[in-house]
């Protein structure tokens, strides 16, 4: 007997399909476990679910379909227990969280209901999937989060999500750019101040190491650069003694002069003065708040406030941005969007 495991969720999962695309009625999960596709765990007939609670907000724009998943139900030849479940569910959201970027599954989401007793599954085997999505909106819909939209997850996001491993390493600044994110969602402003300042940290660091370690592997590739046979106490080793002598003292403001110019031949203090303050201000705040103390605005600080909190995050994005990488992190509740039949508009109000 194929047995239904039900999941509830708070928040909710944001899903985009295509409604004419090849939409699979299950994915594999694990040895014996397949996930339904979330336009059907919310369909009559699914555990989990009473009748007033089915799933109504499937808004078809064009050929997009947006899903607001509030559970998600798995299917296993025997019942998954808490011990078993809570991993699946804990990783499948970690990874859809960052391969999205929807920072309000929080960074330890679990399930926030029961799982649902032993019973006999539903047949979806044969289930065509593009039956289930609704017709194009018939009236307009408004306030509708802007994040929820562009960064609901797609087909390809789940089915990459299912296949990569669990341990698969994502960049630090990107989970703590998210974890800010969710940090301004829930009005912590200290956190979220505390989030951004370690996620432009962290995005300087990874960018710059993953050039320098390219650089050493095929010191050919860039003479410029003085790679030579290096031995310490550590071994020996390629390495450019002037980069090491540079990255010492893990000096904030190295990472985004010194060590930038020296690798890319160019500095984000002399490209963008005033972004570069601006950050000064954060990681003084940053440390500020790592030592217990009040942030002072006549040390160059940002006060703990919702306004600072935003613009923290806006000034994140922007390093993001002058380091190369990608700036799709939403940021403010507040901004919101209409949908029709025809496509995603500016909210009229």
């Amino acid at each position: 007997m194929t047995v239904a495991t039900n999941v509830r969720f708070s928040p909710w999962i944001w899903f985009r399909f295509d409604t004419q695309e090849n939409n699979p009625p299950t994915f594999r999960v694990a040895e014996g476990v397949e996930l339904v596709h979330p336009i059907l765990a919310g369909r009559p007939g699914m555990p989990g679910l009473t009748d007033d609670e089915h799933q109504e907000w499937l808004w078809r724009v064009d050929r997009i379909c947006y899903v607001p998943a509030r559970q998600l139900v798995f299917l296993s030849d025997e019942h998954l227990s808490p011990d078993t479940a809570d991993p699946i569910i804990y990783n499948l959201c970690r990874k859809l969280r960052l391969l999205a970027r929807q920072p309000w599954l929080p960074p330890q989401i679990q399930s926030t209901g029961h799982l649902s007793d032993e019973q006999s599954a539903p047949d979806v085997s044969g289930v065509n999937v593009l039956d289930y999505f609704p017709p194009p909106l018939e009236s307009p819909i408004y306030g509708v989060r802007r994040g929820h939209v562009e960064c609901a997850a797609t087909l390809e996001h789940l089915e990459l999500a299912l296949r990569m491993p669990d341990d698969f390493d994502f960049p630090a600044y990107a989970e703590f750019m998210l974890d800010a994110c969710y940090a301004f969602d829930t009005r912590d402003y200290r956190r979220t101040i505390l989030y951004t300042a370690i996620a432009v940290e962290a995005v300087a660091t990874e960018t710059l190491t993953q050039a320098y370690n390219e650089v050493v592997a095929d010191p050919a590739r860039r003479p410029e650069f003085r790679v030579r046979e290096i031995t310490d106490r550590e071994g020996t080793r390629r390495a450019d003694p002037i980069y090491r002598m540079l990255s010492r003292g893990n000096n904030w403001r190295t990472l985004v002069h010194e060590l930038p110019l020296y690798l890319f031949g160019r500095s984000l203090q002399l490209d963008e003065p005033a972004l570069y303050e601006q950050l000064n201000a954060l990681q003084n705040t940053r440390n500020a708040i790592a030592h217990g103390n009040r942030p002072d605005a006549s040390q160059n600080s940002l006060p703990i406030t919702g306004e600072a909190a935003l613009d923290a995050v806006a000034r994140a994005k922007d390093a993001f941005r002058w380091f190369g990488k990608d700036t799709r992190y939403p940021l403010d509740p507040s901004d919101t969007v209409s949908l029709t039949a025809n496509g995603v508009g500016e909210d009229l109000f």
